[in-house]
């Protein structure tokens, strides 16, 4: 009895001592560098949450210094693709758990932002450098490899027009393969490998069962890998309609339609014979539903049940973040939906926020001074502020990178609503999923979403303001 405490309590003791060991070598990723040219402004760092539905997710920020310098860390487990942010410029790099970056990027220049242009379609780039990499870094052999493959893809577009391709893909894996084959790397080799599988894809070089047993049958599911995905979302793209013989449309009906079923639904994906891997039936199942909201024939309120159940009852936790993710993307701003919270300061220093409204219908719009086509509707809301006067709120949120622009551009107006600058706070609009101006959102008389986005104030927003507030 005492030799067996004993033997327990030195095991105990082994046990702790193991994870207190793993505990004290856990290390975060430092990123650090300079920016010249950026000095005071806030840099953030995102990344996907899932890449199914793409959604993003910030990391962190951190402030640029006085001397354009700026550190800070990162608490990651495996590779994973970031963006950094200032204001709408951007770069991407893939961040290695454990790893120092020191970067350099180029100098940041404001004044080069075109006011023109859309910069959540087009973002301006960072141009940046690992100063402490070599020939080997992660990053660097993507680059390298991605040159490559774009240049075959430029040089041999009409080869691939005309599906006589497959000696051009051969070519270029040898070609890979000696180039990169001292590589150990196990993200890069996955990453070159899964790009290669576009390739093959897109040239119609093997047929799909051919492609889903190369690279996919029996494999593990790469899910934070971007070529990967990329993949596997284009293989399993408008699959139930396009591809597969064995998921039945009408299936799909009676599951969704009148069996309001997560359960049924896996069954009746699973019909199909590839996918019998439990984790990628659900991945597919919440792709499906997806694409299957904008199909007339489908109770939305089945689709969002059945979402809502994946995303708290799979076993699976990346594909309960998917299911979520997919779950807002589809009715995050649906009407009676309550709204992102924000406050901003109007131009007046007076603090704007949907609860001072309580009572009155609020349309807020997001707008850019050098914008024509919004500085039209601005002078058509004019007359729909005096025709609604008492009843709804208008507020105009600028876009400008300088706040003194909106200023001067606001001064001989004379527009009857309210004004305020963004004040940078990019978190307003992401969360208000602000990808274009001019951009409008009705709210209700408690601040629930009623439109979004609203009509513009030129075409049919006079008519839903009529219905809904007299």
């Amino acid at each position: 009895m005492k030799l067996s405490k004993q033997i327990n309590i030195r095991l105990i003791m082994l046990l702790w001592g193991t994870l207190s060991f793993s505990y004290a070598h856990t290390t975060n990723t430092i990123i650090e560098g300079t920016i010249k040219g950026a000095e005071n402004k806030i840099l953030r760092l995102y990344t996907y949450e899932d890449m199914l539905t793409n959604t993003e997710k910030k990391l962190t920020q951190t402030q640029i210094n006085n001397d354009g310098k700026f550190k800070t860390e990162l608490n990651i487990s495996e590779v994973t693709f970031v963006f950094f942010r200032i204001d709408f410029s951007q770069t991407a790099l893939y961040i290695e758990n454990g790893k120092t970056y020191k970067l350099l990027f180029d100098d940041f220049d404001s004044t080069s932002y075109n006011e023109i242009s859309n910069p959540f379609l087009n973002p301006p780039q960072l141009f940046v450098q690992i100063e402490n990499s070599d020939s080997t870094e992660l990053n660097h052999v993507i680059s390298e490899f991605d040159k490559s493959y774009n240049q075959l893809i430029a040089d041999f577009s009409a080869v691939f027009i005309r599906g006589r391709n497959e000696a051009v893909v051969r070519d270029f894996k040898n070609n890979i393969q000696e180039k990169y084959g001292h590589i150990n790397n196990p993200y890069f080799k996955k990453y070159s490998e899964y790009r290669i599988a576009l390739l093959e894809q897109n040239g119609k070089i093997k047929p799909l069962g051919v492609l889903f047993k190369d690279y996919i049958f029996e494999r593990d599911l790469l899910l934070n890998n971007t070529a990967f995905m990329e993949f596997l979302n284009q293989f399993f793209s408008k699959y139930f309609t396009n591809i597969s013989k064995d998921i039945k449309f009408r299936d799909l009906e009676f599951t969704i339609n009148e069996l309001v079923s997560y359960p049924a639904l896996i069954d009746s994906v699973g019909k199909d014979s590839i996918l019998r891997n439990e984790q990628l039936r659900e991945i597919v199942a919440v792709k499906i539903l997806g694409e299957l909201w904008q199909y007339p024939g489908f109770i939305k309120d089945n689709i969002t049940k059945i979402l809502l159940d994946i995303s708290t009852q799979s076993k699976f936790s990346e594909i309960k973040i998917m299911a979520e993710n997919q779950l807002q993307n589809l009715t995050g701003f649906e009407t009676g939906k309550t709204a992102p919270v924000f406050t901003l300061q109007d131009f007046n220093n007076s603090t704007i926020n949907l609860s001072n409204y309580t009572g009155k219908f609020v349309l807020l719009f997001f707008f850019k001074s050098s914008c024509v086509a919004c500085i039209n509707e601005m002078d058509v809301l004019k007359d729909i502020a005096s025709n609604f006067s008492g009843k709804l709120e208008i507020i105009g949120v600028s876009l400008d990178m300088n706040p003194l622009q909106t200023k001067h551009f606001l001064e001989n107006k004379n527009y009857n609503f309210s004004f305020a600058h963004f004040d940078f706070n990019y978190d307003l609009l992401d969360g208000f999923k602000i990808r274009s101006v001019p951009f409008f959102i009705l709210f209700d008389k408690g601040g629930k979403i009623s439109r979004y986005p609203a009509a513009f104030p030129s075409e049919r927003l006079v008519n839903d303001l009529t219905i809904l507030i007299n």
